[in-house]
């Protein structure tokens, strides 16, 4: 229909889920039948050492980086990427059902804190 919001659904879904589409990729899915194990093996095996060196790196005292937080992301003052409610599309129902969503976000990582095992 259009619009950039959809809900899709599939039977192994209990519920629709709400997507966006950005832009379409150029591409196909895999055939029935086709050979998927090795790339997924691989795929596996690189997402495992990117899990390890996660959990093993040290961050050097003259390493910084953006801050990523709800007000970083989501917050009225400074996102990083700009404010929400002046994106495209953003007309006063969206930005209400949206008000709404990034209020629900923000007490939520609030309760889950900022704590080192977790933020960072």
């Amino acid at each position: 229909d259009g619009e950039q919001i959809q809900r899709a659904g599939h039977a192994r879904l209990a519920q629709p889920r709400n997507v966006v589409l950005s832009q379409w990729e150029t591409g196909s899915e895999p055939g029935i039948g086709e050979a998927l194990a090795e790339p997924f093996e691989v795929l596996g095996e690189v997402t495992a050492r990117m899990h390890i060196h996660a959990r093993q790196w040290k961050r050097p005292s003259w390493f910084t980086r953006h801050v990523w937080d709800f007000e970083t992301s989501l917050g009225e003052e400074n996102p990083h990427w700009g404010r929400w409610r002046d994106g495209m599309g953003v007309d006063a129902a969206k930005a209400k059902l949206f008000g709404r969503t990034a209020e629900l976000i923000c007490r939520r990582l609030a309760a889950f804190g900022k704590g080192h095992d977790r933020f960072g």
